[in-house]
């Protein structure tokens, strides 16, 4: 079945610390220049995406969102009802981890092109997304979240919940500023940990699950990770002291994490964890809970569709 040709440009006006609109005539005109049929939505409360993907007279366009990770998740909270259509990234948030699986830039223009040309190729390939059921301290049924790029608990979690809730310097500036405010209280916690059919405990400040490379805007902290294999990469860092985790995380920064010797790499398609306390969870850098205290995350059985 022939791709549709007709495109919802949907923009988050808040991502990017509330500078994305700025772009959004430039994006506009280069579509209008190459002739390419779209309609213009704004974000305008949570839950509008899921809206707009039920709106019937958006049953035959593919969304290209406008926007970083927190704006793409919206869409992937609601990934059932996108049905044969496609979604596109022009990556203007504040990290744009997703977006560098696929090889985009920080450059606008040529990341504008980039999509233009893959629309053009009808270049499209199938990832995976992953669903995470979280039960929290006082409350007996779980919750449920979807997420495209990566999940963390702990440290990680931490760092997103100070990175989302203090914005006073742009992307990875700011979240280098929430890490070092997040050392100073650096906890550890005690994880039983079930992937696929292996079982063993681990004390751990950090354990990330990755459908992409990268979190936080730049940091490797699953850097083997493929968003399209069937799998997810786990990667634990293991307890160390407060000056030794800042000597050594920037080494996620220039991808030899795997030079560290508390750190250990896993891959498998489900994760079931039992924590012996309360911690913080993020989806795609939005924050899920600060109450989690087991989990259990796997790959969902149908792909999506992306152009790259």
């Amino acid at each position: 079945m022939k791709n549709s040709n007709k495109y919802v440009l949907f923009i988050n006006p808040k991502a990017r610390n509330g500078t994305s609109i700025r772009d959004l005539e430039f994006v506009d005109n280069l579509f209008r220049d190459n002739k390419i049929e779209h309609v213009i939505e704004t974000s305008k409360y949570l839950g509008h995406a899921k809206e707009l993907l039920l709106d019937d007279r958006y049953k035959d366009y593919n969304f290209l969102i406008i926007g970083g990770d927190g704006t793409l998740n919206n869409f992937i909270q609601n990934w059932q009802l996108l049905d044969n259509r496609i979604l596109g990234i022009i990556p203007v948030g504040s990290g744009n981890d997703f977006s560098k699986n696929l090889n985009y830039t920080k450059n606008l223009k040529n990341d504008i092109q980039k999509l233009i040309r893959s629309i053009n190729l009808e270049s499209i390939t199938e990832i995976n997304t992953g669903e995470v059921k979280i039960w929290e301290q006082g409350r007996d049924e779980p919750r449920t979240f979807q997420f495209i790029n990566s999940l963390g608990i702990g440290f990680d979690a931490k760092v997103a919940y100070l990175n989302n809730t203090q914005k006073v310097l742009p992307g990875i500036l700011n979240y280098i500023l929430s890490v070092l405010k997040a050392v100073k209280s650096l906890n550890s916690f005690n994880a039983f940990l079930k992937i696929d059919n292996e079982q063993f405990n681990s004390d751990a400040i950090l354990i990330t699950v990755g459908n992409g490379k990268t979190s936080g805007g730049g940091f490797f902290l699953t850097p083997k990770a493929q968003i399209d294999d069937d799998l997810f990469d786990f990667t634990i860092i293991k307890p160390v002291s407060k000056l030794r985790l800042l000597k050594e995380l920037p080494k996620a920064l220039i991808n030899t994490l795997e030079k560290v010797p508390e750190v250990s790499f896993y891959t498998g398609t489900n994760l079931e964890l039992i924590l012996d306390k309360p911690v913080y969870i993020h989806a795609d850098g939005e924050i899920l809970s600060d109450k989690c205290v087991k989990l259990g995350v796997a790959i969902n059985k149908k792909k999506i569709k992306v152009y790259n």
